[in-house]
């Protein structure tokens, strides 16, 4: 189905807080970092960043630039200093909300799960004391600045689990210019940003690729597709009147067809294939996300 106008938001306060302490709680659980590999959140592996994590003995072949005299002189022991490993420091977070993103069949609309990813992403940059910033798609571009502090980033938060706007199913779709994208992400984000793109990517294709390489070749991009079953593979229900949310132009067709299912599948799942081998081959870390499936473990890679 695909839900127009609503005065509801996506994602109300309570669940804001609840994703949030979950956050929290698994950020306390946590004790040290396995990966190797940069990702949108703080090292714990202890190493020479920015932020002072300890002090300790020093060890014949640690950095004599990391000596803490003070604390030598005041122990009469040779002491050093230990840092915490800085890999990011910055999140921009870009959701689209146009209307291929008002479709769902269980769960949750794409919109809403895409709300729920980029929530789960902020707060877990604002957890690591990340700076966040983003930007919303739907009938303009409009950018967040970069903030470090919850309140900061409300604004980001608010616009993107706002009530969704009067958008007839005909209206012209804003197609993703990846060139205002970058330009809007050089403005607001700098070294050591992690630049997540949340969306269906319905008009995404190969000629972006040229784009697609720039924009992983200065930071580091992850894209996360919002997927609906009903995408993937079409069931039995008889028949069934379709609308398309970019012309909407409508069109029946008998789905207790196996022809046409098996036809249908094929489509979804060559298409599903050709945007992986894009994101991949562009250096970019793509992620199928479901909206009927557990968010949390869908992103436990990342987070």
């Amino acid at each position: 189905m695909y839900l127009q106008a609503d005065h509801t938001p996506l994602l109300d306060h309570d669940e804001l807080e609840r994703l949030q302490s979950l956050i929290l709680e698994r950020r306390d659980r946590r004790r040290a970092v396995s990966s190797p590999y940069s990702g949108p959140a703080v090292s714990l592996h202890r190493g020479y960043g920015m932020e002072l994590h300890d002090v300790r003995p020093y060890h014949p072949g640690d950095d004599i630039r990391h000596m803490d005299w003070r604390a030598t002189a005041r122990s009469n022991k040779p002491t050093t200093k230990v840092f915490l490993e800085e890999r990011q420091r910055s999140l921009f977070v870009i959701v689209d909300r146009r209307p291929t993103m008002r479709f769902g069949t269980r769960g949750e609309i794409k919109v809403a799960c895409a709300a729920r990813v980029a929530s789960i992403m902020a707060f877990t940059a604002l957890a690591a004391q990340e700076h966040v910033s983003g930007l919303i798609i739907e009938n303009t571009m409009t950018s967040y600045p970069s903030a470090r502090t919850l309140a900061g980033v409300f604004p980001l938060l608010k616009a993107v689990t706002a009530p969704l706007g009067n958008m007839s199913l005909s209206s012209q779709v804003t197609p993703i210019d990846l060139k205002n994208v970058y330009e809007h992400i050089t403005r607001h984000a700098g070294r050591g940003t992690t630049v997540c793109i949340i969306s269906d990517f319905h008009d995404v294709t190969d000629q972006h690729k040229p784009a697609l390489l720039y924009l992983a070749g200065q930071f580091e991009t992850i894209a996360i597709r919002i997927v609906d079953p009903a995408e993937e593979s079409l069931q039995a229900t008889g028949q069934m009147r379709m609308a398309s949310p970019i012309s909407g132009k409508t069109i029946a067709i008998d789905t207790d067809d196996a022809g046409i299912r098996q036809r249908y599948n094929e489509i979804m799942a060559r298409r599903s294939t050709e945007l992986r081998t894009l994101f991949t081959t562009a250096g970019i870390q793509y992620l199928a996300v479901h909206n009927h499936r557990d968010t949390f473990q869908q992103l436990s890679a990342l987070l």
